[in-house]
C-alpha cells in the first residue's frame, strides 16, 4: 500500500467519523427540536379542536336560551294548560321542514314542567327533513330528581355530551325563566344535537384536521384509543401519540352533562413539521459531506505536494538503483525536513553497501578459487572412488562367479557327507560375501543419488513367483511354509520397475525366512486403488518369526542397524537390507511400514503405484486350462493360506475344488465321494501335516484299491533326499516344491490327466506304464523347448561354468571369446539366445550388442535375438548402458543358476508373446 493510499484511508476514516458525529449532532439538535415543535403544535391543534367542540355547545346553548329565557314560554308553562302549551310550542317551532329546529340544526327538543314531567318532546331528521322520535334513553334522563333537571339559580345550565344507543349527543339543558332571569323556574328546556358524521365533518372543516369520535367506555375501541384513554383519564388534558413517520395522533376527552368521561376525540394530523425536520437534516448532512470532501481534496493536494510526491520520487530512485544493482548511484532529494534526512540516510547506506560489496567481491574471488580447487580435488576423488569401486566390483565378481558356479555344479555330483558339508559352508560364505557386496553397492548408489528407475512392461505374478522360487530353497531347508497370495482382482500386466520391486521383496522375504524358525512366511498382494491408467497395489510380507520390540521398530530402517546387536552374531547380516528397501520404496513413491509383536511375528507392508499396460499387446496370453474345466480336485493342506491360494487357482481354471486340512479328513472325503459314485480324479496333497502326513495318506490310498484311481500331486515345503523314490513307490504322479508356480502346477495336472491308462493296470501305476514317470520341476523343464545359446565370455572359468550350467539343462552352447568372435559365430549359425559379457578384449559386449541390433535393422525381417548381459560391472548406470546398447536383460556376476534360468525363461516368454502378437 502506497503512502498516498494510506493518506486516503486515514482521511476517509476521519471524514467518516466526522460525518457520523455531525449526523448524530444533527439528529439530536435539529430533528429533536422539530419533534418538540411538532408536539407543541399537536397540542395546540387539539386545543383548537376542543374550542371548536365548545363553540358547538355554545351555539346549542344560545339556541336553547332563546326559548327558555323568554316571558312567553314562562307564562305558558306557568299557566299549566296543556293544550295551550302545545299550541305555543308548535307556534315557536313551526313545521319540521324549514322550522326552528332545521334552522338551528337541533335534532331533539324536550319541554318538561317544574315537576319533571315531559310536556313536549319532538325530534328532527335533517337527512329526511321530517320529524323523528326522541330516543328513549334520552327521555329516561328527563325525570324529577335527575341532575339534568336540577338547577340552583335561574341562570344555571347543564351542557355536555350524552351517550345513547344511536350515538353521542351534544346536550344543553336550561331552566324556563323570564327574560330578565326572574323566577320562579317553571320547567326545563332540553335541546340536543347528534354528534354524527356530518357534525364531525363540520368540525373537521373548521379545525382542518381529520377527526374521529369513540365512546370512552367502549370495549371494542381501537388499541391506540384504549392506550390514550388511560392517559386522558389520568391527566385530563390532551394526549399526543406518534403513529408512524407520516402521522401523529392527538386525543382529547369530553365529559357528559354529569361531569363523567363520555367520548374520546382523535385528530389524525400529518407530520409536516417532522418531514421538514428530516429534510433539514438531510440538507445539513449533504452540506457536511460536501464540506468534508472539499477539505479532503485540499488536504490530499497539500500532502501530495509536500510529502507523497517527494516520497514517490525517492522510492523511484531507490527502485532504479536496486534494478540496476549500481550501488555507486545516489538518490536525489530536496528540502530540510524528515524526508531529506531519509534521503541522506539512504545515500549513507549506499556508501556502506558499496564499501562492503567491494570487500566481499574480493573475498568471494579468493573463496571461489579455493572452492574450485576443492571441487576439482573432490571430482578427482569421486572419479577415482568410482573407478576403484567399478574395478573392485569387477575383479571380485569375476572370480566369485567361478567359485559360486562351480560350487553349485560340484554339489550336484556324488560327494561324501563331510565333503558336502564343507562345500555348502564355502558356498554359503561366498553367497554372504556377494550379498554384502551387492548391498554396499546399492546403498552407495542410493546415497549418491545415481539410482534411476526404469519403466518397462512386466507380469506381476511372474515376478512374484520368481522371487519366491529363488527363496524357496532357504525356506524348505528350515521346513517353513512359503506362500504367495495375489488376490484374483489384482491386475497382472503392469508398467514399472520390476527389478527394484523384486529387490524389495527379495530382501523382505529373505529376512522373514532368516528370522523365522517355524511356521510360515506369506506374501500378499492386493489392489488398493483401481484406476483407468494406473493402480495402487498393496504388498505385505508376514512371518511367524521372532518379532521386533516396539522400541526398536523405528531404528531397523537405518543403515547398518539391526533391532538388537546380538542378532548380527546370531543371524548375521550387515543391517543394510531394510535401509535399501526403505529408500527404494520411497524412490518408487511408497513407504514401508512394520507391525510386529515380539515372539509372534512381523508384517512388513508397503504400497506402490504402477501404470497399466495399454494397447493391443497389454493382454497376456492366458494359460490353456480348458482340459481342467469341471474336474473335481481335493486340496489337502493344514495351512489356511495355501488352501486359499490353491482354491483361487482351481476356481480360475474352472475346476471344482474341495478343501480339507488334515490327512484323516482327506481319507474320509475320498471314501464318501467313492460311495456317492463321484470319486475325486485329482488330489493336491501337502507332504508335511501334523498327525497324518501326506505320504501316509498316499500309503492308505495305495492299500485301498477302490481309492487307487485318485491321481496325487505331492506339494512339499522341505524336499528331502529319497522322497522322489518314495513317491514312485507309492504311485504319486507329481512331486512339486511349494510355492508351486502356476505354469508348473497347470502343466503337471494336464500331463497326469492326459496320460493314457494301461489296460489291466491300476490307475496309480498307469503313468509308469505310459512312460511318463514322476513329474517334477526338472522333468517339466526338460519337456520345454531346448535352446541354442551363444556365450560371449573371455574368462575361461566363466566359459566352463556357463557351458556346464546350460548343457546340464539340455541347451546347446557355443563359446565366443570376445565380441568379434560372437559376430562371426552369428554369421555362421543361428542362435535362440545370447549371453554377453560386457568387458572383453578386441570388441566389448556393448559394442557387439549394438552391431547385432544394427544388422537386424538392416536385414529388416530377421528375427530379433534376445541378449542377456552377464557382467561383473554393478555400478550406477551400468544397467542403463546395457539396455541402451540393445540388450534385453542384465545380470551381475557371480551368476546364480536360479537367477540365470529365471531370467532366460522370462526373456524367452517375452519373445514368444511377441510372436503371438505378430
Amino acid at each position: 500500500m502506497t503512502v498516498r493510499v494510506k493518506i486516503f484511508v486515514i482521511l476517509g476514516v476521519m471524514a467518516a467519523a466526522m460525518l457520523g458525529a455531525l449526523y448524530l449532532a444533527a439528529d439530536y439538535v435539529i430533528l429533536r427540536r422539530f419533534i418538540a415543535l411538532e408536539r407543541l403544535n399537536t397540542q395546540e391543534t387539539m386545543n383548537v379542536v376542543r374550542e371548536g367542540f365548545d363553540d358547538d355547545l355554545e351555539k346549542l346553548d344560545k339556541s336553547n336560551s332563546d326559548l327558555s329565557v323568554y316571558d312567553g314560554t314562562w307564562e305558558v308553562m306557568a299557566a299549566g294548560n296543556a293544550p295551550k302549551i302545545k299550541e305555543f310550542i308548535h307556534s315557536l317551532l313551526a313545521d319540521s321542514k324549514g322550522g326552528w329546529q332545521a334552522q338551528q340544526m337541533i335534532h331533539y327538543v324536550i319541554f318538561a314542567d317544574a315537576a319533571g314531567h315531559v310536556v313536549w318532546a319532538t325530534g328532527y331528521d335533517a337527512a329526511r327533513e321530517e320529524a323523528s322520535d326522541v330516543p328513549a334513553d334520552l327521555l329516561a334522563h328527563v325525570r324529577a330528581g335527575d341532575a339534568l333537571l336540577s338547577f340552583q339559580t335561574p341562570r344555571d345550565e347543564r351542557r355536555g355530551v350524552m351517550q345513547t344507543k344511536d350515538g353521542p349527543l351534544l346536550v344543553v339543558a336550561r331552566p324556563i325563566v323570564k327574560t330578565n332571569y326572574d323566577g320562579p323556574i317553571q320547567g326545563t328546556l332540553l335541546t340536543a344535537r347528534r354528534l354524527d358524521e356530518a357534525a364531525m365533518r363540520r368540525l373537521s372543516d373548521k379545525t382542518h384536521e381529520a377527526l374521529s369520535v369513540f365512546p370512552f367506555a367502549a370495549e371494542d375501541a381501537p388499541e391506540d384509543v384504549a392506550d390514550a384513554r388511560g392517559h386522558l383519564f389520568a391527566s385530563g388534558s390532551a394526549y399526543v401519540r406518534y403513529a408512524n413517520d407520516k402521522r401523529i395522533d392527538g386525543y382529547i376527552m369530553m365529559k357528559d352533562v354529569y361531569g363523567q368521561p363520555a367520548i374520546v376525540l382523535r385528530a389524525d394530523i400529518p407530520r409536516a413539521i417532522y418531514e421538514e425536520g428530516r429534510s433539514s437534516q438531510l440538507y445539513f448532512g449533504a452540506l457536511m459531506v460536501l464540506i468534508v470532501l472539499c477539505c479532503a481534496i485540499v488536504t490530499d493536494w497539500l500532502l501530495s505536494k509536500s510529502v507523497s510526491s517527494r516520497l514517490e520520487a525517492l522510492s523511484t530512485s531507490v527502485a532504479a538503483i536496486a534494478a540496476s544493482s549500481d550501488v555507486a548511484a545516489r538518490v536525489t532529494y530536496s528540502g530540510k525536513d524528515e524526508i531529506s534526512t531519509l534521503g541522506a540516510g539512504i545515500n549513507y547506506m549506499l556508501d556502506s553497501i558499496q564499501t562492503f560489496q567491494e570487500r566481499r567481491q574480493k573475498a568471494d574471488e579468493e573463496h571461489r578459487q579455493e572452492l574450485l580447487g576443492a571441487k576439482l580435488a573432490a571430482e578427482e576423488g569421486s572419479r577415482a572412488k568410482g573407478e576403484f569401486l567399478a574395478t573392485m566390483s569387477h575383479e571380485i565378481r569375476t572370480p566369485m562367479n567361478g567359485v559360486i558356479g562351480m560350487s553349485e555344479l560340484l554339489l550336484d555330483t556324488e560327494l561324501t557327507r563331510e565333503q558336502r558339508e564343507m562345500l555348502m559352508m564355502a558356498k554359503i560364505s561366498a553367497d554372504s560375501l556377494l550379498a554384502l557386496l551387492n548391498d554396499i553397492l546399492d546403498f552407495s548408489k542410493i546415497e549418491a543419488g545415481k539410482l534411476d528407475l526404469e519403466t518397462i512392461d512386466f507380469s506381476l505374478r511372474d515376478s512374484m513367483e520368481n522371487v519366491l522360487r529363488v527363496l524357496s530353497v532357504q525356506a524348505h531347508q528350515k521346513k517353513l511354509e512359503l506362500a504367495c497370495h495375489v488376490l484374483p482382482d489384482t491386475p497382472d500386466r503392469l508398467r514399472g520397475d520390476p527389478t527394484r520391486l523384486r529387490q524389495i521383496l527379495m530382501n523382505l522375504v529373505s529376512n522373514a525366512v532368516k528370522f523365522t524358525a517355524k511356521g510360515e512366511v506369506a506374501v500378499r498382494v492386493e489392489c488398493v486403488e483401481d484406476g483407468d491408467e494406473s493402480v495402487l497395489l498393496g504388498f505385505a510380507v508376514r512371518d511367524t518369526g521372532i518379532g521386533i520390540p516396539a522400541e526398536q521398530q523405528t531404528r531397523i530402517f537405518q543403515a547398518f542397524t539391526q533391532a538388537d546387536g546380538s542378532m548380527t552374531r546370531t543371524y548375521g547380516g550387515s543391517g543394510l537390507g531394510l535401509a535399501i528397501c526403505s529408500r527404494l520404496a520411497e524412490l518408487m513413491g511408497g513407504k514401508i511400514r512394520v507391525e510386529s509383536r515380539q515372539g509372534v511375528g512381523s508384517t512388513f507392508s508397503f504400497s506402490l503405484r504402477f501404470r497399466l499396460q495399454m494397447g493391443p499387446g497389454a493382454a497376456k496370453p492366458s494359460l490353456d486350462a480348458s482340459m481342467l474345466r469341471g474336474v473335481a480336485v481335493l486340496i489337502v493342506d493344514d495351512n489356511a493360506t495355501n488352501r486359499m491360494i490353491l482354491k483361487e487357482l482351481a476356481l480360475k481354471w474352472e475346476m471344482k475344488p474341495t478343501l480339507c486340512e488334515s490327512g484323516e479328513e482327506a481319507l474320509t472325503l475320498l471314501e464318501f465321494a467313492h460311495s456317492q459314485g463321484t470319486p475325486f480324479p485329482l488330489v493336491l496333497l501337502d507332504s508335511q501335516m501334523p498327525g497324518m502326513s501326506g505320504f501316509e495318506v498316499a500309503e492308505h490310498l495305495k492299500e485301498k484299491a477302490h481309492l487307487g484311481h485318485a491321481m496325487v500331486i505331492m506339494l512339499t515345503s522341505a524336499g528331502m533326499r529319497g522322497e522322489g523314490a518314495r513317491c514312485r513307490a507309492l504311485g504319486i504322479r507329481a512331486y512339486l516344491p511349494k510355492p508351486a508356480r502356476r505354469v508348473d502346477l497347470l502343466e503337471a495336472m494336464k500331463l497326469i490327466l492326459s496320460a493314457p491308462t494301461a489296460s489291466g493296470a491300476g490307475a496309480r501305476g498307469s503313468s509308469e506304464a505310459a512312460g511318463l514317470g514322476l513329474v517334477t520341476v526338472h522333468t517339466l523343464r526338460e519337456r520345454r523347448t531346448q535352446l541354442r545359446v551363444l556365450v560371449a565370455e573371455d574368462n575361461l572359468v566363466n566359459q566352463a561354468l556357463a557351458r556346464r550350467l546350460l548343457e546340464k539343462r539340455g541347451h546347446t552352447v557355443v563359446i565366443a571369446e570376445n565380441g568379434r568372435a560372437a559376430l562371426e559365430a552369428l554369421e555362421r549359425d543361428a542362435f535362440d539366445l545370447i549371453l554377453m559379457d560386457v568387458q572383453m578384449p578386441v570388441l566389448g559386449g556393448l559394442e557387439a550388442a549394438a552391431c547385432i541390433r544394427e544388422r537386424e535393422r538392416i536385414a529388416g525381417c530377421a528375427p530379433r535375438i534376445p541378449i542377456i548381459a552377464l557382467t561383473a560391472n554393478a555400478m550406477a548406470g551400468d544397467r542403463e548402458r546395457c539396455i541402451e546398447s540393445g540388450m534385453d536383460e542384465y545380470l551381475t556376476k557371480p551368476i546364480q543358476a536360479r537367477d540365470l534360468f529365471a531370467t532366460m525363461e522370462r526373456v524367452m516368454a517375452g519373445v514368444q508373446n511377441e510372436v503371438v502378437k505378430q
